[in-house]
């Protein structure tokens, strides 16, 4: 019995993980959101999970990993949404002053810390269905649960230090600002709030294949699942 993801799942776990990276790369939330619950989807369709390969327990532990991985982007989505939002109805000297507003920042950073939490427990769930599995662990499963840890811990950390800061002091706009300086002020501010960001769209990509090892690296031969 095949216990792989099929070449056609495969495929579409491919084109939605890349939507998902570009989605990171531009802050863009719906294809960054769209493609990771799609590719978490596949995976959670993944013929391991999908019958009764696994015991139990496992494999609703598997479940619940995805699904914290699911939220824990779905959350950073939710902050360039926001963000974009808040972005699109500023005026000029709102535009200046968004980057450093202490509520919009503290909202950020809660969003922050609410998404590497939900990173942790994903992790955790992950360690538990590993320890009910066979011995030993297959070699790309370590790898896929350890890239995620690390990320986890390293997001985390990133989250705390946003808390613990404090938003610069806001700049003003002057009144008098001429038009066609205003103007230009007015496209240049929201591109260097929204500029690309190579970090994300690598944390993404890092993160889905990752999570595609941890999956599919238990069914690669020998596939000797036993209950813990």
């Amino acid at each position: 019995m095949r216990m792989r993801l099929p070449t056609p799942a495969l495929g579409v776990l491919l084109v939605a993980g890349a939507v998902a990276v570009v989605g990171a790369l531009f802050s863009l939330p719906w294809p960054l959101g769209a493609g990771w619950v799609v590719a978490l989807a596949v995976l959670a369709l993944h013929p391991l999970l999908a019958r009764p390969v696994l015991p139990g327990p496992p494999r609703l532990l598997l479940g619940a990993g995805l699904l914290g991985l699911a939220l824990a982007v779905l959350l950073q989505a939710w902050t360039f949404a926001a963000f974009r939002s808040a972005v699109d109805a500023a005026t000029l000297a709102e535009l200046v002053a968004l980057d450093h507003d202490p509520g919009q920042y503290r909202a950020q950073t809660l969003r922050g810390l609410a998404s590497a939490g939900c990173e942790v427990l994903a992790c955790a769930a992950f360690a538990v269905a590993l320890t009910k599995l066979r011995r030993p662990v297959p070699g790309p499963v370590r790898t896929g649960f350890a890239t995620l840890a690390v990320v986890a811990v390293a997001m985390t950390g990133f989250a705390i230090s946003a808390w613990a800061t404090t938003p610069e002091p806001v700049m003003t706009v002057p009144a008098d600002l001429p038009p066609e300086l205003a103007a230009e002020v007015a496209t240049v501010v929201p591109g260097q709030m929204m500029s690309l960001d190579p970090f994300g769209a690598v944390i993404i990509g890092v993160m889905l294949y990752a999570t595609f090892q941890l999956i599919d690296g238990y069914a690669r031969p020998p596939l000797l699942p036993s209950a813990g």
